[in-house]
């Protein structure tokens, strides 16, 4: 928790995903586009929470 990673793919109705090294995991959290950062805030099975980083939107980091 805590990292911050670029969106792999933009997220989409709640969904979308993150590389990490070699691996693609699943995010869910406020829609925003494919390469803004996020931060991860918590962590449901192998789904990562994901809260927008430096300002992209106009609720960045707020509700999760």
């Amino acid at each position: 928790m805590g990292r911050v990673f670029e969106l792999y793919e933009a997220v989409e109705n709640g969904q979308g995903k993150i590389k990490v090294d070699d691996s693609i995991w699943k995010v869910c959290g406020e829609d925003c586009g494919i390469g803004t950062k996020v931060k991860v805030v918590a962590v449901d099975g192998t789904v990562f929470r994901v809260a927008p980083v430096g300002g992209k939107g106009p609720q960045a980091g707020a509700g999760l």
